[in-house]
């Protein structure tokens, strides 16, 4: 029924003006709006409505939470909220725009996650392609639109989040029911901005089903999550043969270091981040704060705490002309400072400022 109110009813009229005269139509719909049921009374003959009762128009199996979008970038919320959802083993991220689906698989896939876009200009065999990926584990994300998630059926989507809230409450029946599907468990998370507080409401009375608040977890949250992964995959190594050849490096590093091998496994734990910290924030904020107190006349301190996007801190700092004299100063902070270089400089050049840049992990 959505396709058909999105636009495609016309194809379809065009079809059922030329279908013999001796047929059966049957419509089979999770929800019927009023355009659809024109469709229904103009093209079945004396038909049959069979409609199932539920209490909610959701399904039970689906938790269904929701996040006040507030203070950090929802990007850095949705990445956190992902690590430490428990039983996550694949997700659809539904957003309003094709442009969108793009832009945040893309950033997803910057930041260590197998995700892909999926939306209306990919060919039926790109898309087919995309859901076969889903389905074999080699994506564990999809970023979609409305449309182009219709007919979704994976069995591992075990999270569906609406990281911009549908314009009706119909389009949201319809996302979350990409999983909890066939007697399965499911999770759908709604980010809904102060100012579509009402659209919530809306939402959960078209439903007749609460949405609970999610707090947001925190950055040591994240952190317990990832240390707990990193201890059950050493575990798993631990209960594996073939570690003689290893404990005899790890020997060697100790004699030669003069080192224990707590001290080893430490260093050997610090290298098998791979890039992905065990541990995350702190650093920067510190770093911050020792610079204001350097440089007490600094103004201009923004930002949230980065996951992966940069975030400029301009400052005023004594120029060296004198203490009397000031200098504007960017602080540009990133984990990938050198893809930002380019468009840095071009933008100290144009103010006449200089830039810094450090780098985080």
């Amino acid at each position: 029924d959505e396709m058909l109110r999105m636009g495609f009813i016309d194809d379809v009229e065009w079809i059922l003006e030329r279908t013999p005269a001796t047929h059966q139509t049957a419509l089979f719909s999770a929800t019927m709006p009023e355009q659809i049921r024109r469709v229904a009374q103009k093209y079945l003959v004396e038909p049959r409505e069979i409609k199932i009762k539920s209490a909610t128009a959701t399904v039970a199996a689906i938790r269904q939470v929701y996040w006040q979008v507030s203070g950090m970038h929802k990007l850095d919320a949705l990445t956190r909220i992902l690590e430490v959802e428990d039983n996550f083993d694949a997700a659809i991220i539904f957003v309003r725009t094709k442009n969108a689906t793009v832009e945040l698989a893309d950033k997803l896939s910057a930041r260590g996650y197998a995700a892909a876009a999926l939306n209306g200009d990919l060919n039926q065999q790109m898309r087919e392609r995309v859901i076969e990926q889903l389905k074999s584990g080699a994506l564990d994300i999809v970023v979609a639109t409305d449309v182009a998630a219709r007919g979704i059926d994976v069995p591992r989507v075990s999270h569906v989040v609406n990281y911009d809230i549908p314009y009706d409450t119909e389009a949201y029946v319809h996302r979350i029911g990409r999983t909890g599907r066939a007697g399965r468990t499911g999770n759908a998370i709604l980010f809904v901005a102060p100012r579509e507080v009402s659209m919530l409401r809306s939402i959960e009375r078209a439903t007749r089903s609460p949405i609970a608040p999610l707090t947001l977890p925190s950055r040591a949250d994240v952190t317990n999550k990832r240390v707990a992964g990193f201890k059950e995959r050493v575990g798993e190594v631990l209960n594996a043969e073939g570690l003689d050849f290893f404990a005899n490096i790890v020997s060697q590093i100790c004699e030669e270091q003069d080192v224990s091998a707590e001290e080893v496994a430490a260093a050997l734990a610090m290298l098998a981040q791979e890039g992905k910290p065990l541990q995350i924030g702190g650093a920067v904020v510190l770093m911050l704060v020792a610079l204001r107190m350097v440089f007490p006349t600094g103004q201009g301190v923004y930002g949230e705490q980065p996951h992966g996007e940069p975030f400029i801190v301009p400052l005023a700092v004594p120029a060296l002309a004198g203490p009397s004299a000031l200098a504007t100063v960017l602080l540009f902070v990133s984990r990938e400072p050198g893809r930002w270089m380019e468009w840095l400089g071009a933008i100290a050049g144009v103010m006449a400022i200089s830039a810094v840049v450090l780098s985080f992990s």
